[in-house]
This record gives structure tokens, sequence and C-alpha cells, in this order.
């Protein structure tokens, strides 16, 4: 299932996920003031912020990473693309576009699964491989997907 946001606000207490069913992702306690520093694969360093731009250095995005090559922080994807749901309401897979130029064709893009572990708190995104070397791919277990919100009123459990 994929999903559309039509209510998205981006703000300090708001980042919502609308599905097309009017199921609603409530992911606003996750952003932070100064994001969540990471080492990716091959050591890259990453910070990456949901829903709010987490400013590190000369880089205003959801997710930064150290160039090496350039010796100064990059946008890694800061435009929300796509939503999807993970299989059996396991949480929810976000995609941010419009990177800086990856190769001749690409930008880099930036994906975090968020899944359902009602123990895990807030949580913290962890690194994973990723086919695709534009592609910063994230992890994070995060009590925040356990349920979701119906418009019009109700909560359901999405685990």
């Amino acid at each position: 299932v994929f999903f559309l946001c039509f209510h998205c606000v981006v703000g300090e207490t708001s980042c919502l996920y609308t599905a097309e069913d009017n199921v609603v992702w409530d992911l606003s306690k996750l952003p932070t003031e100064k994001g969540y520093a990471l080492l990716g694969a091959g050591g890259v360093a990453y910070n990456i912020n949901p829903c709010i731009p987490a400013p590190h250095h000369s880089c205003d995005s959801t997710c930064c990473f150290f160039s090496s090559k350039e010796n100064m922080w990059e946008n890694c994807g800061n435009e929300l693309n796509a939503t999807e749901s993970l299989p059996k309401d396991a949480g929810v897979s976000v995609l941010y576009t419009g990177g800086v130029q990856c190769g001749p064709l690409a930008q880099f893009s930036m994906n975090i699964s968020f899944e359902c572990d009602p123990s895990a708190g807030t949580g913290k995104p962890t690194s994973t491989v990723s086919e695709n070397p534009c592609v910063a791919k994230f992890k994070w277990k995060t009590a925040n997907v356990c349920s979701t919100t119906q418009l019009g009123g109700g909560v359901s459990a999405g685990w």
C-alpha cells in the first residue's frame, strides 16, 4: 500500500503522513533540535532528522552526509517523495529525494524504514546496507509507528 501525504505539516510539533485510506502515521516525536548523528557504510558520517531540517554545518536538510571529496556536509535528501507501509502493519517506509548530484544521472536520496518496536521508545536510526550507492538506507525501531490514527477518530494497533 502506498501512502500519499495529504496532511504533512513540517514543523517542530507535527509530522503526519496520511494514507489514501485516511490512516495517519504520526512521527512528530522523532525530530530533535540537532538531529541524529550516525556512521553509515564505509564510515560515512550522517546526520538525519525526519520531517524537519537539522542544520548541520553547511547542510540544512532532513539528511546530511559528510563528503570527504568536497570536505563539507552535503544534502542526501530533503523532499518527501514516497511513503509506503511495511508488511503486516509493521511500520512505514519513507523516501526523501532531492539530494546533491550522485553521478551523471542521479541525485542522492534517503530511505528510512520505521519499524514497530513497542519497547524501543523513540528509538534511533541505524544504517543499513544499500544496493544503490546513491541511496542512504536507515532502519529505525520505534514505538511511534506501533499504532495509527484513523481520520475521523479511532486508534488502531499496528503490531
